[in-house]
């Protein structure tokens, strides 16, 4: 019989001691803490209805009164009509939720304190009127685009532009602009605050940190046309039409680094990349004999061959050909020459505003819908 020894192993005094750790406080870097802010800001902009207590009134009124009272208030030499208007617009708050009014001062606090940093010496040199009589202007200007922002939508806001005869153009890419800044605005605010959940103590290279949550956020931009491609996927069969004026992505990189690319002693760097969903063509490959589908191509040569092609291809109903090589056509301008290409034929349009070209484009829809209805 073999004797069995039973070694007793015993643990280390040092792994046996019970030991307190509380992390370090850590500040975070201006920048990073800068971004966060403007990011949280961005990421509260909804295009949903604003909620303007008890008055009410179309967006180009208020855009309308508020650009007249910035200016009154901005020029005016009588400084007892600033104070009247800051006083109504201190009245005007009232009418605001808590939560709106805390909204809106928040934006015109910063200003107020820039403003009195910057006019500080001014007082201290014997001109104390000059600081409170700018301040006083600066709170009303502000306080009356934050009771605007609060009160209108943003696409209605931008739709009451038009109003005022300002360029589509520029309405156009405001509100593209205000829409993918607010996307990717809310997606860099989360993963900015799982950083912040997942992480202890000091962070000693706060500038790799805050590089990491940028490049992060720019390849989540290029999974959007593959996100696209899914929700058309689910809309589209229960749609009567489908209109696809939205540029996506044609290609995205084929693999993704997981840690930075040093540039080392090559001068050259191969970018692979691979072809993301054709959601035109799938949407043609599920189309209903009832529905209408809808493209557009933007060619510099062989326009029409090139167009027919498209329309038999991704089985379009019709397909609304743009041409680089005409004058006040394609980008860069108010204007748009197009034809629309069936499988009847071609119909060429003069050359118009946007505005127009897009109700030539709708009337022409609604006249290839009429049948089934």
């Amino acid at each position: 019989m073999n004797d069995q020894r039973t070694e007793k192993t015993e643990i280390p005094n040092w792994m046996c001691r019970e030991e307190e750790y509380i992390p370090s406080e850590d500040r975070e870097a201006f920048l990073t803490r800068s971004t966060k802010s403007v990011l949280s800001v961005l990421a509260k902009l909804r295009f949903n209805e604003g909620k303007d207590g008890r008055f009410s009134a179309t967006p180009s009124l208020k855009l309308f009164y508020t650009i007249l009272y910035i200016i009154l208030t901005a020029c005016s030499e009588n400084y007892l009509f600033v104070l009247i208007m800051c006083a109504a617009v201190t009245v005007r708050l009232a009418f605001f939720s808590a939560s709106a009014i805390r909204q809106i001062l928040s934006g015109t606090a910063g200003a107020v304190m820039i403003s009195i940093f910057l006019l500080l010496p001014a007082a201290f040199m014997g001109n104390p009127q000059a600081l409170m009589n700018i301040t006083v202007r600066v709170y009303v200007s502000v306080t009356l685009v934050g009771i605007l922002s609060a009160g209108t939508s943003w696409n209605k806001l931008t739709a009451g532009m038009r109003t005022f005869r300002i360029p589509s153009l520029f309405i156009f890419t405001l509100d593209i602009t205000l829409k993918y800044i607010l996307v990717l605005g809310e997606l860099c605010v989360d993963i900015l605050r799982s950083v912040i959940l997942r992480s202890v103590g000091k962070n000693s290279d706060k500038a790799k940190s805050f590089s990491g949550v940028l490049g992060i956020t720019f390849l989540k931009s290029s999974e959007m046309a593959e996100e696209m491609y899914a929700a058309s996927q689910i809309y589209f069969p229960d749609a009567d039409a489908g209109i696809l004026c939205a540029a996506v992505a044609d290609y995205r990189p084929a693999t993704v680094a997981d840690k930075k690319i040093k540039r080392e002693k090559e001068e050259e760097l191969t970018l692979h990349l691979r072809a993301t969903q054709d959601i035109a063509a799938s949407l043609g490959a599920i189309k209903r004999k009832q529905q209408c589908l809808v493209g557009f191509a933007l060619e510099t040569n062989n326009e029409q061959q090139n167009a027919e092609g498209k329309l038999e291809r991704k089985n379009f109903d019709f397909i609304v050909l743009n041409s680089l090589n005409d004058a006040g056509a394609g980008f860069r301008h108010d204007t748009n020459k197009i034809s629309i290409i069936d499988r009847k034929g071609r119909t060429d349009y003069p050359l118009k505003s946007k505005t127009e070209v897009a109700q030539d484009i709708i009337d022409r829809l609604v006249a290839t819908l009429s049948p089934n209805f």
